[in-house]
């Protein structure tokens, strides 16, 4: 039969079953489930009792059978849910009770166990509640309570094997594994098909690390139970420790066979790809098995190692970061976080991390080798050069040693020496590829590039068909300053190799130098007709695109190479970069949608994010990712200044200082952190510190506008106006911007000169019209003057038709002369800003000039709810009033706020008004 007939009879045949049963009762329903139970058929049980409910939800003998068989099957969640509602239905408490506190040990809710009721329980049910009672005690470390329940289990019921169980599980719990592995070898003496027993036995020798017996018994109580997925999960383990691949990776298989997300299956399997060289597979099982992370924390190691293999260097980097953290004293684990750290040029780091290793073995050569390149690069050549040759000692007949210990004294200026440890190691190894390429680099950084050009051409003759061969000869060429012959070369090499991606890409860099963005895509378009998922050609592509700026094609390309290389992180920095550059932060995100949870870990994508979450004002959000960056890597100045602007967002002027201060120790030329502690500074008023700061930054960097307006700031803090404006007008002067021009235009009105602001916020919207900040404060000052500013805020209005302030001050102004029109720009200030307590003012006044009473009371007193003191709010609340003909309440209002003593803008009115109320 096909596979599609079978699947067409399976469906006819579902759909004349359920024909069949559409007429029957939930009774019948019911007694055909007891039939099915009878006779061993679960499947169809749970069928029919899930019909017999579907008819009648209150048949509470359906949820019991229901829950029982969830139960049996170890669906525990199902069970408690069902069982519960048997309960609540007051069905046989002997079964229910009983029945339901093991679904609850099995889901690990120990503390509801503990509140069943027993009474009025038979002996049996109790037997069994008391058991459970002891297991969620054992569970919670209540130990004698524990005892005391399964005492009382076992005096009702001698010989129960759960109980029996329990009492072996506490007293392994209580250490006492001698007593416990007796009772449990009576128990299976009794019951060798007691599963539970054969689980214990195996969790007891597993204790004792007796991993054979422990092996056995797990296999036993699996033989009992396939479906314990938890005793399979525990031999897989064992046999991982036991260094038993094959048995692990038996049980892994199972394991996912049984759930493909499995977090212990996919991470033994993953253990298992690894060993064996899979490493994309070995990369996804344990991307997988990620939850396991704090219980295992050598997760992190063996996904940062498959990362690493993969070349995805910096998600490598957070892993091992995160293992390092979980567990410092690894040496493995150090040895992989110094291997990627060495990558990022964190030597100094690397030797930190290398330095306890060799204190403890000072003969590991890993270990030495990482501390001497670290050593060599910081220019302690001498060091690492002993380093490496305290390795060649131990090998001495390793190639990779002598090519080492060549590359080391190449380092260190001394290629003549270099070529004799490199020749060396070619003898060792003639096929060694590293030292024909090291043996080039020793003669060209000698300058001797007749020689260099020699060896890399005998390179190529040994393998005329390696492009690598024949572009190291290109390159050599290149160095020497012969840019024809080497693009000749070049050329040479795509004759032969059309599509090779290492001489189009020289060519196409030496096309970019000239600018000649056309030959530059046509060499990576070349490649991609070889390789058309090449990464680093889509990549260049897509910059070349940028340089144009042809900006949709730039994003279609990443777009383009995000859709074929889904798990690689460059496309996707790439292009949330470039959103955050153009200010599009909503789309920023969509550029890690799909990333595991070890990428979106990865240190690019965090600052990306932080950096984003800062723009979009989402500061505890982005002080989270921040501390999860610093977890990583908490040496850098660049993450303590931005966890010093998310701490700043929160409000945490402490953090926020202290993160500055931080990232002025790591890095004492830090430009933005010190200017922002200057006005952190500032703002608290702490004058002494100020002022040191400001000196500083006034030596590093005189002539800029920000260093320039700090200094206004203190003159006017110092009530030296003048200064303030000279300060300020050379910060205009440096940098023409809006900042600066709202700067000099504050104290220039702070100096009484009102015109001159006013010229000189009209001047910058002769050239910049559409500039709504400055119109902005050319309609407030205009306002503040007494001059009619509506032209000013219907312009920004129709640029911003949202703008709060601009709503709120046109609908002001225009309440008299045109209160239709003023009501309009008011309700929609507030449903813009409904807590705002100016704007419902504003509201309410607006609403009052049109005649609407009720809407103007109900403004107002929002308003005052928000701000209660509020004085020209609790006038405003008497003209109301009396406008409505309160008079009384208008004269209390008037009294409690002229009574108060403090003067307000609207007080000559306020009395007024009062006096007249009181005629």
């Amino acid at each position: 039969m096909t596979r599609f007939n079978s699947l067409f009879l399976t469906l006819l045949l579902a759909g004349f079953l359920s024909a069949c049963g559409a007429d029957q009762s939930a009774q019948e329903h019911l007694d055909s489930a007891r039939e099915y139970l009878a006779g061993g058929d679960r499947n169809a049980a749970v069928l029919e009792l899930k019909n017999a409910l579907q008819k009648d939800q209150a048949l509470a003998e359906a949820r019991w059978l229901l829950g029982s068989i969830y139960l049996e099957l170890g669906d525990a969640p199902s069970a408690e849910k069902e069982l519960q509602r048997a309960m609540w239905m007051d069905w046989a408490p002997d079964q229910t009770v009983p029945a339901y506190a093991r679904a609850l040990v099995l889901l690990g809710e120990f503390g509801k166990v503990l509140e069943l009721p027993e009474s009025g329980l038979a002996d049996p049910a109790l037997a069994s509640l008391y058991t459970s009672k002891g297991i969620a005690n054992t569970a919670l470390g209540k130990n004698r309570d524990a005892r005391d329940m399964i005492d009382m289990a076992l005096e009702i019921e001698p010989d129960s094997p759960r109980a029996h169980l329990a009492r072996a599980q506490l007293d392994l719990n209580m250490g006492e594994s001698d007593k416990a592995l007796q009772s449990l070898q009576t128990m299976v003496e009794q019951d060798p098909d007691n599963a539970g027993a054969w689980r214990l036995r195996g969790d007891l020798h597993a204790a004792r690390n007796e991993v054979e017996a422990a092996g056995e018994a797990y296999d036993q109580a699996l033989q009992l139970d396939q479906r314990d997925q938890g005793t399979r999960r525990k031999r897989a383990f064992l046999a991982l420790q036991a260094g038993d691949l094959k048995t692990a990776g038996a049980s892994a298989r199972k394991l996912l066979q049984a759930s493909p997300k499995d977090p212990v299956g996919n991470f033994i399997q993953g253990i298992v790809d690894l060993q064996a060289g899979r490493y994309e597979q070995a990369e996804m099982r344990l991307t997988r098995a990620e939850p396991l992370v704090e219980t295992y924390p050598i997760q992190a190691f063996f996904l940062g190692t498959a990362l690493m293999a993969n070349g995805k260097t910096a998600m490598a980097a957070a892993q091992a970061s995160r293992f390092h953290a979980l567990d410092p004293g690894n040496v493995r684990g150090r040895k992989l976080l110094a291997t990627i750290r060495l990558q990022e040029s964190a030597y100094r780091e690397v030797e930190e991390l290398m330095a306890p290793v060799l204190r403890e073995f000072p003969e590991d050569t890993g270990a030495l080798r990482l501390m001497a390149n670290a050593l060599l690069r910081q220019g302690r050549t001498e060091e690492g050069i002993g380093m490496l040759a305290r390795v060649a000692k131990l090998e001495p007949d390793s190639a990779r040693a002598q090519i080492s210990l060549g590359a080391g004294l190449l380092m260190q200026g001394d290629a003549g020496e270099a070529q004799n440890y490199i020749e060396t190691a070619l003898e060792l190894d003639p096929e060694y590829q590293q030292g024909d390429l090291l043996l080039v680099l020793s003669l060209v950084e000698q300058g001797n590039y007749e020689q260099a050009l020699a060896a890399a051409r005998a390179q190529a003759q040994r393998s005329p068909d390696d492009p690598i061969a024949l572009n190291t000869v290109a390159w050599v060429q290149m160095r020497a300053g012969d840019r024809e012959q080497a693009v000749a070369t070049y050329e040479q090499v795509l004759r032969a190799h059309p599509g090779d991606p290492g001489a189009n890409h020289a060519l196409a860099r030496l096309a970019l130098q000239d600018e000649d963005y056309a030959t530059a895509q046509r060499r990576y378009d070349a490649i991609l007709a070889q390789q058309p998922d090449h990464l680093p050609a889509q990549i260049q592509l897509a910059l070349i695109d940028l340089a144009r700026d042809d900006k949709a094609s730039m994003v279609r390309r990443l777009e383009k190479a995000m859709e074929t290389h889904p798990e690689a992180l460059q496309p996707r920095l790439l292009l949330a970069r470039f959103y955050l550059s153009e200010q599009e932060l909503e789309k920023v995100t969509t550029a890690f949608v799909g990333l595991s949870e070890a990428q979106r870990q990865d240190p690019s994508v965090l600052q990306v994010t932080a950096i984003t979450q800062l723009a979009r004002q989402e500061h505890g959000d982005a002080l989270f990712t921040m501390e999860q960056l610093n977890a990583g890597n908490p040496d850098s100045a660049d993450y303590h200044y931005l966890t010093a602007m998310a701490a700043a967002g929160t409000g945490d002027s402490a953090q926020t200082e202290s993160e500055l201060r931080r990232a002025l120790e790591l890095q004492p030329q830090h430009y933005n952190a010190r200017l922002a502690l200057a006005r952190l500074l500032f703002r608290q008023q702490q004058d002494a510190s100020f002022r040191t700061e400001l000196e500083r930054l006034v030596q590093a960097a005189p002539d800029n506008a920000d260093v320039l307006l700090l200094q206004a700031a203190a003159a006017a803090r110092a009530q030296d106006t003048q200064a303030a404006l000279a300060f300020a007008r050379q910060a205009y002067s440096a940098q023409p911007a809006v900042s600066t021009l709202l700067a000099l235009g504050g104290y220039q009105e702070l100096a009484g000169n009102q015109e001159a602001a006013q010229r000189l916020y009209k001047q910058w919207l002769q050239d910049n019209p559409d500039d709504s900040r400055v119109r902005m404060q050319l309609a407030n000052a205009s306002l503040r003057e007494g001059d009619d500013a509506s032209a000013e805020y219907v312009e920004v209005l129709q640029r911003e038709p949202d703008n709060v302030i601009a709503l709120n001050n046109l609908g002001w102004l225009l309440r008299e002369e045109d209160p239709a029109q003023a009501l309009v720009h008011a309700r929609r200030a507030g449903e813009l800003a409904p807590e705002n307590p100016s704007v419902l003012d504003t509201l309410a006044m607006v609403e009052l000039a049109n005649g609407n009473f009720e809407q103007a009371t109900r403004a107002v007193e929002r308003a005052l709810q928000r701000a209660p003191q509020q004085a020209t709010i609790l006038y405003h609340r008497a003209v109301i009033e009396s406008e409505r003909g309160e008079r009384e309440a208008a004269i209390a209002t008037l009294q409690s706020l002229l009574s108060g003593g403090d003067e307000f803008p609207e007080q000559a009115q306020a009395r007024a008004l009062y006096e007249e109320l009181l005629q």
